[in-house]
């Protein structure tokens, strides 16, 4: 009897544990089977994830390349297109502003289809033909869309992992609307501004009181004035540099041996001076006359020259400058004028030019002048009201175009081109 229910309690024992373990087995493989999916989930995932960051790296790299090209070829484009409209006002054949406009799209396109044209489309990472990202149109085989006043580049970066994709479509709108600033009046327009005026250099109003010089008058980053007149002899060291100086009478000064930087000098008064080196990044006012400057150095180099009296002034260059003078002028020689206005309000008499690219000359009244050398292609003229001189212009229609202020600013002041970039992720 005991034998039985121990051979019983023993079958028991045995079915309970094969149950035990088939449950086991059966928890194992489904286990193994959830873990193998979950591999084969996180895999594609992963495939997806860097599927999208090798096209976003298709989209940095082509819209890089594209910006770089737009910014180094922004400026001769506008330049480009300034010359062309200069040189047709002076030919009386001023065309409309799309037309101009248009030029520029084309000049810009053909530099950016160099671009395209020179970098590679398709880029392995790490040389791996199973990954890699590559750049196409994003309609037919053209990057270009024309609209008005511009055109948009538009492309799609796809990038590849292990056979996923994905893609992120890009567009960089240009816009050429103000390539340059509104067109000049029309011929029949009788009014006359001058392109520079006596309001080039603001008055800095009262400042306080110039200190006691030891020495040498060094001024360097100093802010005063001088009330009445004053007078600086060669051996003075006079030298100008980050200062703002006022001279509520006149100012005389000998030679000066140091260039004047960054640095704006307010003469309410004459001035009279010596030779001079430099005005670099610097501005003079004179409220008078202006006798006795000779430019031994650069000369004007973006700096401003206003004058409102008469002036005489020996040789000078000038780069990126402008002068006014109030009234009657005497230059000895321009040994270089280039991006650059000369405005004189009554008769000149000029040594002689010689001529850069974009640099205007006006005298509103009788001009002498020696020789005239001119290379800038068309891009620079010297007008006045009359002159014995075959290559001064004196036609009245075109010097108004080129020396009234409305001219001055549309045709010689460059605008701006426009761009943005858009970015459209595609699953």
């Amino acid at each position: 009897m005991k034998k039985n229910i121990l051979r019983n309690e023993s079958g028991y024992t045995l079915v309970i544990v094969l149950l035990i373990i088939t449950l086991f087995t059966v928890f194992t493989l489904s286990f193994m089977g959830i873990s193998a999916n979950t591999t084969k989930q996180n895999e594609v995932v992963e495939r997806n994830i860097q599927s999208v960051t090798l096209a976003e790296m298709g989209i940095t790299y082509f819209q890089q390349a594209i910006s770089n090209s737009f910014v180094t070829h922004k400026s001769g484009v506008i330049n480009n297109i300034k010359s062309q409209r200069n040189i047709d006002i002076t030919n009386n054949t001023l065309k409309t502003d799309g037309h101009y406009i248009n030029l520029a799209i084309t000049l810009m396109k053909n530099e950016l289809d160099n671009t395209i044209n020179s970098i590679s489309h398709t880029i392995q990472i790490n040389s791996k033909p199973s990954s890699q990202f590559t750049i196409t149109p994003a309609i037919n085989s053209n990057f270009y869309i024309n609209k008005t006043n511009g055109f948009v580049i538009s492309f799609i970066s796809i990038g590849t992992e292990n056979g996923k994709q994905a893609s992120i479509e890009g567009k960089m709108e240009f816009d050429f609307s103000k390539v340059f600033l509104p067109s000049p009046p029309s011929s029949e327009d009788n009014t006359f501004t001058p392109i520079l005026q006596n309001n080039l250099i603001v008055d800095p109003g009262h400042l306080q009181n110039c200190p006691n010089f030891n020495n040498k008058f060094e001024f360097y980053e100093i802010s005063c004035q001088t009330t009445g007149s004053i007078t600086y002899h060669q051996n003075d060291g006079l030298s100008f540099e980050k200062s703002l100086y006022k001279v509520t009478g006149s100012l005389t000064t000998g030679n000066m041996n140091k260039d004047i930087i960054n640095s704006t000098l307010y003469i309410v008064g004459s001035m009279t001076g010596g030779n001079m080196n430099s005005l670099n990044f610097s501005n003079i006012h004179v409220g008078g006359s202006l006798s006795g400057l000779n430019f031994n150095g650069n000369g004007f180099n973006h700096s401003k020259l206003q004058v409102l009296g008469a002036a005489s002034i020996g040789n000078s260059k000038l780069n990126n400058s402008q002068i006014y003078i109030g009234g009657s002028a005497s230059f000895g020689n321009i040994n270089g004028i280039e991006e650059s206005t000369i405005f004189i309000n009554s008769s000149a008499t000029i040594g002689g030019v010689d001529f850069g690219k974009n640099a205007t000359i006006c005298v509103n009244g009788p001009l002498t002048i020696g020789h005239i050398n001119n290379n800038s292609n068309g891009t620079s003229n010297i007008y006045a009201k009359s002159s014995t001189n075959s290559k001064v212009i004196t036609d009245t229609l075109k010097f108004n175009n080129a020396c009234s202020k409305s001219n001055q600013q549309s045709n010689t002041q460059g605008g701006d081109i426009k761009y943005k970039t858009i970015f459209n992720y595609i699953y």
